[in-house]
């Protein structure tokens, strides 16, 4: 690597991958174990890049089919981040934006950039030119993550230096797109320790900026049945803290009235909170706004809002050594109960989630969380995997 950096120990992540045995001596010393400094003072409250559906500093995953809209999205969250306005009716932080789109050319980036100013107040047409700032059409190919030539293990290349020594020359830098994982990745995706180092230096990234990292990704190739579909391993995916797909809605097969498909926005995995599905449709000029929200999608957001309350209580319960079962969280049902559904309600949840293998049931008909589950991170709650569980 040339890339050059004026004290590497001011930028811990350059520092880190460019210094790594005397980074690891840093890391490892006792004194950065200390947990004194971390109980000194109250948590920091987790903040969010939009409010309650994205989180500030986290890498995170934007996955769909070719030429659906991830690009277009993409980009109309950077300027709403970028003019401190609205991202699909959802408020945003304001700050700078770095957009690196290396699958259209620039006259499509230049059509979309018109459209998105266009669609914006005039007033905040100044702070979309200061604060947007996009990198796209490269000449040639620019991988971020390939193999190294003295070990033959993951590294990380030049290219993806000069991306981190640009984000930071941003000031209060928000977030990143990067488009696409394909474009930027010569690893083989299916690897599962390659999707890991690729997920970790995404991480990391958000972590040295403080903005958060959105990579753009493509779905599997072949139908599959797990809970996410991106294409690769699914160690990319549980690495990440944060992953979407955007999709054409296949329950409802009639399209809006200006005949453009209607598109779900699914956050599929948010280990902070709830996850979500949004409708969408396309408007004239390309720009995607929120659509009218279907029965499949208030349903879902329902399940979801309830799976969450339910694995946080299973997580708690199993770290304190208590036992989950039907009975005691029956215990908690009711409007004004800690699930805040009905008992038949809450019954009919159950039997859902275990059909979808979102909870876990073993022959004592003791509930647990499955592996796959972010709430599945606690050791106590790791150990208690190994029973016997299947699903009903």
């Amino acid at each position: 690597m040339n890339v050059s950096f004026q004290s590497t120990t001011n930028h811990k992540m350059a520092h880190a991958i460019m210094n790594p045995e005397i980074y690891s001596e840093e890391f490892f010393a006792v004194t950065n174990a200390d947990i004194a400094p971390r109980l000194g003072t109250p948590p920091i409250k987790r903040e969010y890049l939009v409010k309650d559906w994205l989180p500030l500093g986290i890498g995170g995953l934007l996955s769909g089919v070719g030429a659906i809209g991830k690009t277009t999205l993409a980009m109309q969250l950077g300027a709403a981040v970028a003019t401190g306005t609205a991202f699909l009716e959802k408020d945003c932080q304001k700050g700078s934006v770095l957009l690196y789109l290396s699958e259209d050319d620039e006259c499509e980036v230049v059509h979309r950039l018109h459209r998105i100013k266009e669609s914006l107040n005039v007033g905040h047409h100044s702070d979309l030119i200061s604060n947007l700032k996009v990198l796209s059409s490269p000449m040639t190919s620019l991988p971020f993550f390939d193999y190294q030539t003295s070990t033959g293990g993951a590294g990380t290349t030049t290219h993806f230096m000069n991306l981190l020594k640009t984000a930071r020359q941003l000031t209060d830098l928000k977030l990143i797109v990067i488009d696409s994982y394909t474009r930027v990745n010569n690893l083989d995706e299916v690897n599962h320790s390659n999707a890991n180092y690729v997920a970790e230096k995404l991480n990391a990234l958000a972590r040295d900026t403080g903005a958060t990292v959105l990579m753009i990704h493509h779905p599997s190739k072949t139908p599959r049945d797990d809970q996410y579909g991106a294409r690769g391993s699914g160690a990319l995916v549980n690495a990440l803290r944060w992953s979407a797909s955007l999709s054409t809605v296949k329950k409802r097969q009639s399209a809006a009235e200006d005949g453009q498909p209607i598109l779900r926005l699914s956050v599929q995995k948010f280990n902070y909170g709830p996850t979500t599905a949004t409708t969408l449709r396309r408007l004239d000029n390309g720009v995607l706004s929120i659509g009218d929200e279907s029965p499949e999608d208030e349903q879902e957001n329902e399940y979801q809002h309830i799976l969450f309350k339910v694995s946080q209580f299973i997580q708690e319960q199993t770290t304190a050594g208590i036992e989950v079962t039907a009975r005691n969280m029956r215990d908690y049902a009711g409007l004004k109960g800690k699930f805040g559904v009905s008992e038949a309600a809450l019954k009919r949840f159950c039997d859902e989630a275990l059909h979808r293998r979102d909870l876990m049931r073993d022959e004592s008909n003791k509930f647990g969380l499955p592996t796959t589950s972010p709430f599945s991170a606690d050791e106590k709650v790791k150990s208690s995997q190994s029973l016997n569980y299947e699903t009903i």
